[in-house]
């Protein structure tokens, strides 16, 4: 039961993914041309205000990820909606970061640079064949912005999954993931049965191990898009199509239990809470759906 809604972000324009914080505020992003990526703060109590990613200049920001596993060294990750759109990583001021574990207050981790160390750098991939290759982070943006146009332009979704970034890249239909560690990448294609428009917004939902894990995307670009599944095996499966609405998925999410399904039709304005007929969660033994072989 919906009990309260209220709007958390003003005076912006064209805020589009996004994404969350481990210390429970969104990151808005601006898909516009110098647009920017603010923080706002879903109980009110701080003030939004315009974070460092967007760096100087800002870009058409699509959707926004972490990686907090070490946490003296945390990253933050934004996607791009353009032909050339690089992906940016954000490393916070040291100092900040420091002085944030330590009283366990973040507010000001994305944007304070007062000693010069925070950094935004670009990712650039080295292929090694049609799908697969290493990689690098270069604050060449130039050189990242011509590896973006030719491998993964109007990159869109973005989600980490333990060491694995997964980012989708929607006019190819095809989906990068980046194992963070070994700086390795593989490039995937989208399309698979009913899965046949372009991939947006995803979100990943951690299994009891690796093996379990699936990652759930939006889709856009078609009058029957839908909401998609994909395990670690690489199968596809179709969780629902709308082609009676003619309109793009977005805001996909999932309750704490992962036992509720939230997902809007953008173009119509119609927001949707799913549930299991067996009750078990999103996350855990799989739905009984349709696997569409590639």
């Amino acid at each position: 039961e919906v009990i309260d809604y209220r709007m958390i972000a003003q005076n912006t324009s064209m805020n589009c993914g996004g994404g969350a914080t481990w210390w429970n505020t969104y990151l808005s992003c601006e898909e516009e041309r110098n647009g920017h990526v603010w923080e706002v703060d879903p109980t009110g109590q701080s003030p939004q205000r315009r974070t460092l990613l967007g760096g100087q200049s800002g870009g058409v920001f699509e959707s926004a990820a972490f990686d907090d596993r070490n946490k003296e060294y945390p990253k933050f990750y934004v996607t791009e909606d353009h032909k050339a759109g690089a992906l940016r990583r954000f490393s916070p001021e040291r100092f900040m970061m420091f002085a944030s574990n330590r009283f366990k207050d973040y507010r000001h981790l994305l944007h304070t640079n007062a000693t010069g160390t925070a950094k935004i750098e670009y990712l650039l991939l080295h292929p090694q064949s049609e799908n697969y290759g290493t990689f690098e982070w270069t604050e060449n943006e130039r050189l990242a912005k011509r590896s973006a146009k030719l491998y993964y332009p109007y990159s869109e979704g973005i989600d980490r999954s333990r060491n694995l970034l997964y980012i989708t890249s929607k006019k190819p239909k095809i989906m990068l993931i980046l194992d963070l560690d070994a700086q390795t990448y593989e490039r995937h294609s989208t399309q698979s049965g009913a899965f046949n428009n372009q991939p947006d917004q995803i979100r990943v939902l951690l299994g009891d191990n690796p093996s379990q894990d699936l990652l759930y995307f939006c889709e856009d670009g078609g009058h029957d898009s839908g909401v998609h599944a994909r395990d670690s095996t690489g199968k596809f499966y179709s969780i629902l199509d709308g082609p009676e609405y003619k309109s793009e998925t977005t805001g996909l999410d999932f309750s704490p239990d992962r036992r509720r399904m939230y997902v809007a039709f953008q173009q119509v304005g119609r927001l949707f809470e799913i549930t299991r007929d067996d009750g078990l969660p999103f996350g855990g033994m799989r739905l009984d759906i349709k696997y569409h072989a590639a």
